[in-house]
């Protein structure tokens, strides 16, 4: 029975002695071994910009760890401020054609779109991929944008004498019995990536592994010029 008691003496609370906060009741704490009646336990139990501090368990100004500030600030933790966050990916906190290098937290311009190539006669770009940006069909360099290319590519490699004969969105069987559709592109060098966060924002990481390539950033640099964005 003497151990019950003291037992209960330990977890009653009312200024009891302890060894830890477990030892004492709701809304107490453990302070040099007496359990004392506390402003907050955690950070969830202060106003909004402010943080519990662990030694003396009140409710202080500024921010312990990043969950004590709003969104899209971070904490300065050697200073107890919440303070501005930099960017943590290109997605979601930097503009269209961005990259975010986690470590400065910044937000930088890589370019994306500005290189040019041609898919059949200039395809090489380093270690990226030349890929064509726009897919609108013609039939002559007359019926596509400025700049833009007009050029046939085969949709089959089966011989034929009428386009009947071709897949579905032939264009027309040519003299050479080939089916063939044309389209208008402005080709561009796309970059490597191992995935989307090493893409830059409004870009996706895509696995050409059945054409022989690998995983690349891919985004419509057509689009984006055309809106504005890059």
């Amino acid at each position: 029975m003497s151990f019950l008691f003291i037992a209960l003496a330990c977890t009653s609370g009312g200024n009891g002695e302890c060894i830890d906060d477990g030892n004492c009741a709701d809304g107490e704490a453990c302070v040099e071994g007496t359990c004392m009646v506390v402003d907050c336990m955690t950070s969830d139990e202060c106003e909004i910009g402010e943080f519990c501090h662990i030694g003396t368990h009140t409710c202080k100004p500024g921010c312990h760890e990043d969950s004590d500030c709003l969104a899209g600030e971070q904490c300065n933790q050697g200073a107890n401020q919440c303070e501005q966050a930099g960017c943590r990916t290109a997605e979601l906190d930097c503009y269209a054609g961005q990259t975010c290098d986690p470590v400065s937290g910044q937000c930088t311009d890589v370019g994306v779109c500005e290189q040019e190539c041609h898919v059949y006669n200039q395809p090489n770009c380093g270690p990226g991929l030349c890929l064509a940006s726009t897919t609108n069909t013609c039939h002559t360099a007359n019926d596509c944008d400025a700049g833009a290319s007009c050029d046939d590519f085969l949709t089959s490699s089966s011989p034929c004498s009428h386009v009947s004969q071709c897949p579905e969105g032939t264009d027309e069987c040519d003299w050479l019995g080939q089916c063939i559709s044309s389209y208008c592109h402005i080709d561009y060098c796309y970059d490597p990536c191992d995935s989307d966060d090493a893409c830059p924002a409004a870009f996706t990481c895509v696995d050409y592994a059945s054409w022989g390539y690998g995983p690349t950033c891919v985004g419509d640099c057509g689009y984006l010029q055309e809106n504005g964005h890059l």
